[in-house]
């Protein structure tokens, strides 16, 4: 069966149940499509490219306590240079799949989950809205417009299961993960057990996750085939933190990250690659109905490459914003995020102060608007790269990008 007709076949699907379910009140979801504009390829040169991005997600509250969740998304290239009406590539993917069982006990509730794909990662504020009810907390520079989970720090991928308690005398969960994927080198599959700890107080919330992973090789050192071999363990850890609230004058946001730590036995130094490492701190101001945030950020160039906002790894932006500008009766959200940012970089370069300025950094203005019509939310930006203006490549220098999330 082609690509194709599985996408249509599990869109059909998806469409049918949620239609089913919906009829008796058991489903809710969100569906969404954004456009990236750009006017300039790899080297400079101007050429219009149209890119467009869809997702759909539903949870379908099977019965009582029995509840099952679905996202999936899908991205084209450049639908220009291929016409609308011809074929165009197109990379779907499941981001999750999981069916959750509730059981409520005296002093909590707990959720078992059996889940395949990205499940409620560390980075996102997925899990912190899901358990505590609470509102998004992310960065906004870090937004994707796409899709519930956003940035990822420390990713749940793959195929297992979890069970986690969330406590009722106080806004507390922890929880376990057992999970299998292959995103290692060697394509190997590597077994995962993780741990988490989360809580959302009014002026603390905090969500944690560590564990180790390890790859199930099929070969030893010497090439010779083995039932099964793990000679080698990696660690893994990610945290959001923030202290303050959405609400509070002053508040301060934290997010940090590392994957594939190698653990050795009888060493007392790691060596680890420190592009890996995710790191990004904001310092929160609000006054009135103005918000003003600053963050520093060090962060993987494979999240940097699924951000809407930052384009390099090294960086620093100060954001302003307004979330109740009114025209007529309609309430818009108006922001600009001004960045400065450094191309291949990560912290450890930041006392080499001449280096860093050694080719010219990257310098953005990004205006945006939000505005919440019908059921879901319109939103547009506006790049502009005054760095690429002053290296002469006008056409690099714009770039546009236009979305709506529709809650179902």
């Amino acid at each position: 069966m082609n690509r194709r007709k599985t996408l249509f076949i599990i869109y059909a699907l998806s469409a049918v149940l949620a239609h089913r379910v919906s009829a008796a009140g058991f489903f809710s979801g969100y569906t969404g499509i954004k456009a990236d504009l750009g006017f300039a390829d790899a080297s400079g040169a101007f050429d219009m490219q149209l890119k467009l991005h869809s997702f759909f997600a539903g949870q379908f509250n099977l019965t009582k306590n029995l509840i099952a969740r679905a996202e999936f998304s899908l991205r084209t290239d450049d639908i220009i240079d291929t016409a609308v009406f011809n074929k165009t590539r197109a990379d779907f993917k499941v981001d999750e799949l999981s069916l959750i069982y509730r059981r409520q006990f005296y002093g909590g509730t707990n959720f078992f989950s059996a889940f395949a794909g990205t499940y409620e990662p560390i980075g996102s504020d997925l899990f912190l809205r899901r358990q505590f009810g609470i509102e998004s907390i992310s960065s906004k520079i870090t937004e994707s417009w796409l899709g519930l989970s956003g940035s990822i720090v420390c990713p749940l991928f793959g195929i297992g299961v979890s069970d986690t308690v969330c406590f009722s005398e106080a806004p507390v969960a922890a929880g376990g993960y057992l999970y299998v994927n292959r995103e290692n080198p060697d394509n190997n599959f590597v077994l995962n057990a993780d741990a988490r700890f989360a809580c959302a107080y009014q002026y603390f919330i905090l969500d944690a996750a560590a564990g180790v992973n390890s790859p199930m090789k099929t070969k030893n050192g010497a090439g010779q085939d083995v039932i099964l071999l793990v000679d080698s363990l990696y660690a893994h850890a990610g945290i959001t933190m923030l202290v303050g609230n959405n609400y509070t004058p002053l508040g301060l946001f934290i997010q940090a990250g590392v994957y594939d730590l190698p653990i050795r036995r009888g060493s007392d130094t790691f060596s680890f690659d420190i592009s890996s490492i995710y790191l990004l701190a904001e310092f929160r101001m609000r006054l009135s109905q103005y918000q003003a945030m600053f963050a520093a950020f060090s962060l993987p160039s494979d999240t940097v490459s699924e951000l809407l906002f930052i384009r390099d790894t090294l960086g620093f932006n100060f954001t302003l914003c307004n979330a109740s500008v009114y025209l007529g009766t309609q309430q818009f959200e108006f922001g600009i995020h001004n960045t400065l940012s450094f191309k291949d970089k990560t912290y450890i370069d930041m006392p080499n102060f001449i280096g860093l300025f050694s080719a010219l950094p990257t310098i953005a203005v990004s205006p945006y608007a939000a505005a919440k019509i019908g059921r879901g939310e319109y939103r547009s930006m506006v790049q502009i790269r005054i760095s690429d203006l002053i290296k002469n490549s006008p056409a690099a220098a714009f770039e546009c990008s236009f979305g709506y999330k529709m809650q179902l």
